[in-house]
């Protein structure tokens, strides 16, 4: 009988949380098969590579807005505002 519930004490016999002994077992490969380690290498290097370039490109771009917004203080031709 399968049972679907997942408690967060739930522990293997290796002593580590479930979540984490998943993870483990799939970035190991086993002795016959060294595949699995290049792809896992290969899948955790580019999904690093991809963070790191959206941090550099997230950063760059702040930085260009606060001097852009410095240089050019584009200020609109009309503007409106409520009386009260």
């Amino acid at each position: 009988m399968l049972c679907f519930s997942h408690s967060s004490d739930q522990r293997n016999r290796s002593g580590l949380p479930y979540e984490i002994f998943v993870g483990l077992r799939y970035l190991r490969a086993k002795r016959r098969n060294r595949t699995i380690s290049l792809n896992t290498f290969v899948s955790v290097a580019g999904i690093t590579l991809g963070v790191a370039a959206l941090i550099g490109t997230v950063g760059i771009m702040t930085g260009f807005e606060k001097t852009f917004r410095a240089r050019f203080s584009a200020r609109p031709h009309i503007s409106s505002s409520k009386n009260e």
